[in-house]
């Protein structure tokens, strides 16, 4: 069949008779704007029909285009899945995913590209989702505002970040964030900390601690303490023959001459020992005022000897044992058991010799006597001295009245010449022998007045 040409608002058309309507005949008849309308329609339908092969075979090209470039994918990668869903990715990167005042939180497809921010004084938990709910390309950035620490940890998968690679989890501390990225097994991220706020000027002084969270950095003046390590005899000042003008805090300045001698002048001279111009060997020094300035007393150390025999007969050791006091004699000398000994020039003394015996006038080759309490106070006869003698268990035993001379046993009070306090009572020689007392003991026998008996 052949075609038929129509006019239309002065343009030509051109349709196969089959898809045209014959309404030449039908129509002829109708009034004019009426067989417009329906030619305008006709028309249109038989131009939406003669365009559907063209646009075939356009989607049929662009079909084996989208089919090569998928096999080239495939032939050159195995592992990797290349998938237009466009319904997994949001329009939008780079907006903000408020989650101030919640503890725990699962990130979504829909944080693709998003800040998140978290900020509570608590611990915050965050999940990381993975396949297949979590499609690729996707990242965050996660900031922790708060002092609580935020816990990032992957449902799926590790999270590798710097010096820490296949964690379990990843902390995020306060003032940091971090971005993270999916490769649809497992995540990566790197931490950004605070830069540092500040730049101090550190004259005289170091940097003592840094706040990482802050960004701030403290300063302090080290203290003596703070410098370790030995000087080298390279770095001690060498005195010269010119006068060293070190000015002490009192006002002192220190000289030195070429011969050695130190001097200062100005000043109190407080804590600075000074020596004289000249001296004589073997004479003692001895210091002059409260400037510690030495001074030669002109006295030799052996003139010394007269005035205290500077003689020591004994052997200098360590004790054998710990030392209870201030001053310990020990003696270790078996052939000679005497570990002190007190003498004048005379041989009268006092010494210790073995088991605990006070002895007297060693030096004496006659008889002597002991005296105890001979004098008192300042070696005078102006204040009296008792005489008590102890058990070792602060008990006393018996005593010496200085003042009146009477005699106590068994009592520190005597008010007669002898006062003997404590005497057993039986009533014969035959009860005190039965009661454990020997000859010579001394017993009373109850009465009134009692008696005091010695058993025979």
């Amino acid at each position: 069949m052949g075609s038929s040409r129509y006019t239309v608002d002065g343009a030509m058309t051109t349709t196969p008779t089959n898809s045209r309507f014959p309404f030449e005949a039908h129509i002829a008849k109708m009034a004019p704007e009426h067989q417009y309308v329906i030619r305008n329609l006709w028309n249109s339908i038989a131009d939406a029909q003669n365009a559907v092969p063209v646009l075939k075979s356009q989607i049929d090209n662009n079909t084996n285009s989208i089919k090569t470039v998928n096999e080239t994918i495939n032939s050159t990668s195995s592992t990797e899945n290349v998938t237009n869903n466009s319904s997994a990715y949001t329009s939008t990167i780079g907006g903000v995913n408020n989650q101030i005042g919640n503890v725990t939180y699962t990130t979504a497809q829909q944080d693709y590209g998003y800040f998140i921010l978290f900020e509570d004084a608590s611990p915050v938990a965050v999940s990381l989702s993975g396949n297949p709910s979590i499609q690729l390309p996707w990242y965050c950035v996660i900031i922790n505002f708060g002092v609580g620490l935020v816990t990032v940890t992957p449902l799926a998968g590790t999270i590798s970040y710097p010096n820490n690679l296949a964690s379990t989890s990843m902390p995020v501390a306060q003032g940091q964030s971090a971005i993270i990225a999916y490769d649809g097994n497992n995540y990566y991220a790197v931490v950004i900390p605070v830069p540092p706020q500040d730049t101090p000027s550190i004259a005289h002084e170091w940097i003592s601690a840094y706040n990482a969270i802050t960004g701030v950095f403290s300063k302090a003046q080290p203290a003596f303490t703070d410098i370790s390590g030995t000087a080298t005899p390279a770095q001690l000042p060498i005195a010269t023959t010119s006068a060293l003008g070190a000015v002490e805090p009192d006002g002192t300045t220190i000289t030195v001459t070429s011969g050695g001698v130190i001097s200062a002048v100005g000043g109190s001279g407080a804590g600075l020992t000074t020596g004289p111009t000249s001296s004589t060997t073997g004479d003692v020094a001895t210091f002059t005022g409260t400037g510690g300035q030495v001074a030669d007393s002109g006295t030799l150390l052996t003139a010394l000897a007269t005035k205290a025999s500077p003689t020591f007969t004994g052997t200098v050791a360590a004790p054998t044992v710990n030392l209870s006091g201030n001053l310990d004699i020990e003696n270790n000398n078996v052939t000679n058991p005497i570990p002190l000994k007190v003498n004048d020039q005379k041989g009268y003394g006092v010494y210790l010799s073995a088991e605990n015996t006070l002895n007297s006038n060693y030096g004496v080759n006659a008889n002597s006597s002991l005296y105890l309490n001979y004098h008192g106070y300042a070696d005078g006869i102006t204040q009296f001295r008792d005489l008590i003698i102890s058990n070792g268990k602060a008990g006393n035993v018996a005593i010496f009245q200085g003042q009146t001379g009477f005699l106590g046993i068994g009592t520190t009070t005597p008010h007669s010449n002898l006062a003997v306090v404590g005497l057993p009572v039986y009533a014969n020689n035959a009860a005190a022998i039965t009661g454990g007392l020997a000859t010579g003991d001394f017993y009373q026998d109850g009465g009134n007045p009692s008696h005091v008996c010695v058993v025979q």
